[in-house]
């Protein structure tokens, strides 16, 4: 592995949703590896720095603890997760640091403490990207904070979070000098010569926080303990190899930056992309051939655009609504008018009289929604078209036990998908329980959800080959069609458009706990009826372009998968090579 093939594959990588995050936290592994910038054998070893850290720790000591402890720390046997090159040392932060010191206790500073505007007090949320951003309402009175006053922040310290993300450290500068550390955190100090900006590189990285993430106590809200902190081991380079390591990783991290904003400006022009194409094909046309010329060119184009799920929702989506405004296929002069088979039907169902179609649904005024079908379609209402209706049933306990051995089983709402049936999602009936046979799901029912929560109802599919025999619940209303009317045209129409708002308008209950809607209501809901002939043409039509959905999904999820093994291998590679492999990314 070298930076070539980095280079060569990162166009393909960078597409991964997480490309640039795991770019960042790569940077951030090479560079307390060593592997990020060259070392120098005349750099003084990371040991001098050491040497300077326990020389001002013994001078700081009592006379006493001089005597008892002795001039250096003593010999330690630090954890060591890999080896490190010449020059380099492990150490930990109680060896580094001249002070690793706890935030005051809660019985100190309480709540009710906090003024509007006094001197700032910094808990983990004020920590953001290695800076402090205070908040006004997190501050106390100058009184308090001389109570305080071994918490005060000095500039040089780190204050580093002691619960929540694990990791999250900022450096305090000369405007943060006096204020005070919270409850939640830690106050890191150091010896002048130290580089604070390596030691925040460092905690941002894998190796610490997979160190403080696995030491952490508490599961709901991760906690780190003093002793824990104290104990995090350090792979410390030379001072001089730290200020490089410190300049480089800024360089790669602002070319992160314009990489990850490339990639956000491809997909906000993808994302426009797909929003203007969606927009015209969903707007009334005012000349069918150029509107089809679009439609053609448009669901020819998108599937190339697409990147995420949610635009092939939003594709879906339209192609639904291109299919009941009779957007999706041609229509046939030859095909018999819809109002020419439905009066047929009113007649034969009223022997002596004829019936009007009752498109009075479809209010006064709503000339525009009529106007957007073809001439060969009709508004009607559900009830036209209905030939029976009712609900399922709900199981109760029976005195005589079941007189056939047959399995049987009660759908359960959740198989009822927008426009799929899954019978899988039913249980089964008990032993002690008898089967309605007049509720059983039959081939060209078409269900629709009744109760449950507002996202849940309304929702409508056709039944398909069912095995085992399954009864609707009575959760479900079951309905069936007239024979010539294709249910699952019907089933589509009820899913969106026109006919899906009247479902959403027809609902009643509490949207947050359950909602339900009636058959009556349900009856009146307007349906765009185009002639027989072409309801099968438009669900072949839409069976055709789901199809092609599904396999933009199916296609989505894999080439996500292979740019993430893709990823994976790169960078493994990469970490594992001894020369610094990000270096060519900043020449090119």
């Amino acid at each position: 592995m070298n930076a070539e093939r980095l280079l060569a594959h990162f166009e393909q990588i960078s597409e991964a949703p997480d490309a640039v995050a795991r770019l960042r936290r790569f940077i951030l592994d090479l560079a307390v590896r060593g592997k990020l910038v060259e070392q120098d054998p005349e750099d003084e070893p990371a040991e001098e720095l050491l040497a300077s850290v326990a020389l001002e720790k013994f001078r700081r000591k009592s006379r006493e603890s001089r005597i008892a402890g002795g001039l250096l720390p003593r010999d330690r046997n630090y954890v060591q997760p890999f080896s490190l090159h010449a020059g380099w040392q492990w150490t930990t932060l109680e060896d580094y640091a001249l002070d690793v010191s706890t935030g005051p206790f809660g019985s100190m500073l309480h709540q009710s403490d906090y003024i509007v505007g006094g001197i700032p007090v910094i808990n983990p949320s004020h920590m953001v990207g290695g800076r402090i951003y205070a908040d006004a309402k997190v501050s106390v009175s100058p009184g308090m904070a001389e109570q305080l006053e071994s918490y005060k922040l000095a500039a040089g310290d780190i204050v580093m979070a002691r619960r929540g993300e694990v990791g999250r450290a900022a450096l305090v500068t000369e405007a943060e000098q006096g204020w005070l550390c919270g409850t939640g955190s830690f106050i890191v100090r150091f010896i002048p010569e130290a580089l604070r900006e390596y030691v925040l590189l460092f905690l941002s990285s894998d190796l610490a926080r997979g160190y403080l993430t696995s030491n952490a106590i508490g599961t709901t809200m991760t906690n780190l303990n003093h002793g824990i902190l104290k104990k995090a081991p350090i792979p410390l380079p030379p001072l001089a190899e730290q200020h490089r390591i410190v300049a480089k990783v800024d360089e790669l991290m602002a070319l992160c930056d314009q990489l990850e904003a490339a990639r956000q400006e491809r997909e906000q022009t993808r994302e426009r992309l797909v929003a203007a194409s969606l927009q015209r094909l969903n707007e009334p046309a005012e000349d069918a051939a150029s509107f089809r010329q679009h439609a053609t060119f448009a669901l020819q184009t998108l599937p190339f655009l697409t990147t995420t799920t949610a635009q092939i929702k939003q594709l879906r989506q339209c192609i639904l609504n291109l299919a009941v405004r009779g957007k999706l296929v041609e229509q046939d002069s030859e095909d018999e008018p819809a109002v020419t088979w439905l009066l047929q039907r009113l007649k034969d169902s009223s022997p002596g009289r004829t019936r009007k179609p009752r498109v009075k649904v479809i209010e006064e005024g709503n000339d525009e929604v009529l106007a957007l079908l073809p001439e060969s379609w009709l508004w009607v209402v559900l009830d036209d078209l209905i030939e029976s209706m009712d609900s399922g049933w709900s199981p109760q306990c029976e005195d005589h036990p079941r007189s056939s051995m047959e399995c049987w089983g009660v759908l359960k709402t959740t198989a009822v998908q927008s426009l799929s049936f899954d019978d899988r999602h039913h249980k089964e009936l008990p032993s002690k329980l008898q089967p309605r046979p007049q509720y059983e799901a039959r081939q060209c029912d078409i269900l629709v959800t009744r109760a449950g929560p507002k996202n849940r109802v309304g929702i409508s599919c056709v039944v398909g080959q069912v095995e085992p025999r399954l009864m609707i619940s009575d959760k479900i209303i079951r309905f069936r069609v007239a024979d010539e009317i294709n249910p699952r045209f019907v089933a589509l129409a009820l899913n969106t458009g026109r006919s899906g708002e009247a479902v959403e308008q027809a609902k009643t209950g509490m949207a947050v706990m359950q909602m339900n809607i009636s058959q009556v209501k349900l009856r009146a809901v307007p349906i765009p009826l185009p002639p027989l002939a072409e309801q099968h043409r438009i669900v072949a039509k839409v069976d055709e372009l789901m199809a092609l959905c599904d396999q933009l999904e199916q296609q989505l999820s894999q080439a996500e998968q292979q740019r993430r093994r893709l990823l994976e291998t790169v960078l493994a590679e990469a970490l594992a090579e001894r020369e610094p492999v990000l270096e060519e990314l900043v020449r090119t």
